[in-house]
């Protein structure tokens, strides 16, 4: 039942957020033309950074977090009785996360940007209490 929950999180926020982003990235810098047209070699920069690396970013940053972190959080999960609640509460967050990502996408692109971040970093950190 788990897996089912897991993947409806992951396809809502991998396919759907992650090309929402890319979107209003682009059109934060002003590399949309037209509704329908985009410049494919955008060179302008938000936030200091092309719009076309910002999920890039979101991975390099995740994955960082995850060699820093997941030694700790691994430990946690096999040496202590607190796996179940591990899991419970990184899923909670995980959906919390995705609720607020979808409230401010449009407005605040950037800060759901930054929640995606933490939406993937708590997807890790439920598949290692999950597959322990």
């Amino acid at each position: 039942l788990d897996a089912c929950a897991r993947g409806a999180a992951v396809m809502g926020t991998a396919v759907f957020v992650s090309s929402d982003l890319l979107r209003l990235a682009k059109e934060a810098t002003g590399c949309v033309e037209y509704e329908e047209m985009w410049q494919e070699d955008c060179q302008e920069r938000v936030y200091g950074m092309r719009p076309s690396s910002v999920l890039t970013d979101i991975v390099m940053v995740v994955g960082l977090l995850s060699a820093v972190l997941m030694p700790l959080v691994g430990s946690i999960i096999d040496h202590t009785d607190y796996r179940r609640a591990v899991g419970s509460i990184s899923a909670g967050f995980m959906s919390i996360m995705i609720l607020v990502q979808m409230l401010v996408m449009e407005d605040f692109w950037f800060m759901a940007a930054i929640l995606q971040i933490f939406v993937a970093f708590s997807y890790t950190i439920h598949l290692c209490a999950t597959y322990a």
